[in-house]
C-alpha cells in the first residue's frame, strides 16, 4: 500500500498526472528487482482524460546498475495496454514530458531495456494538425533491446483502422531496427 501511495504521489508531483492503481503493487528483490502492477491508469497532463492504461504489468530491473544511475530493465510485460497519443495544433506530442524527465533534473537517468512485450494492446493516434485519426487494436508486440543506442528485432501484429479515408487492415510487421539517439557511430 505504501509503495502504491508513493508512486501515485511521485507521478502527481513530478509529471502533474494522476496514477490510479486498482490493487496492490508487488515488489520482489531476488534474483532481480521486480515490480508487478495491477490494472492501472495514467491521466493526461494536468489530470485530463486517460493517457495510458494497463490490465497488468511486470517490470524486472537489475540491481547493480542502479548505483551508477543506470536503469537496466530485463523485461517489461504489458497486458491490456491502452495508449492514447495526440499531436496538438502546436505540434507537441502528448507523453513527451514522461520521456524527457523533469525540467529541474541536472542529469537524466540512462535507460536500457532488454525486451518489451505487449499483449492485447490498443493504441490511438490523433493528429490535430492534419485531422488524421488512426487506431491499432488487438496489438501484440515484442522487441529486442531498446535504449539510446540499440540494435534489435521487432514483431508486431495488430488491426489498423482509420475512419477517413476508411481503412481496416490486419498488419504484421517483422524486422530489425537500430536506435542511435545521440547520432554516434556504433562499433
Amino acid at each position: 500500500v505504501r509503495l502504491a501511495a508513493e508512486l501515485t504521489h511521485f507521478t502527481k508531483q513530478r509529471y502533474q498526472r494522476v496514477l490510479k492503481l486498482d490493487g496492490p503493487v508487488e515488489l520482489s528483490m531476488f534474483p532481480r528487482l521486480q515490480l508487478r502492477l495491477p490494472a492501472s491508469t495514467l491521466s493526461g497532463k494536468s489530470g485530463e482524460g486517460e493517457f495510458m492504461g494497463i490490465g497488468h504489468a511486470a517490470v524486472s530491473v537489475r540491481l547493480l546498475p542502479l548505483l551508477a544511475r543506470r536503469v537496466v530493465v530485463d523485461r517489461v510485460e504489458l497486458d491490456g495496454l491502452r495508449l492514447a497519443l495526440q499531436r496538438g495544433k502546436d505540434g507537441k506530442v502528448s507523453g513527451m514530458d514522461l520521456l524527457n524527465g523533469a525540467e529541474n533534473d541536472n542529469q537524466p537517468v540512462a535507460m536500457d531495456l532488454t525486451s518489451l512485450v505487449v499483449r492485447g494492446g490498443a493504441l490511438s493516434w490523433t493528429d490535430e494538425l492534419t485531422g488524421r485519426k488512426l487506431a491499432l487494436a488487438d496489438m501484440a508486440l515484442s522487441t529486442g533491446r531498446l535504449g539510446r543506442l540499440a540494435d534489435g528485432q521487432m514483431d508486431l501484429d495488430a488491426r489498423l483502422t482509420q475512419a477517413t479515408p476508411a481503412v481496416d487492415a490486419h498488419v504484421q510487421v517483422q524486422g530489425a531496427y537500430r536506435i542511435d539517439v545521440d547520432g554516434q557511430d556504433q562499433q
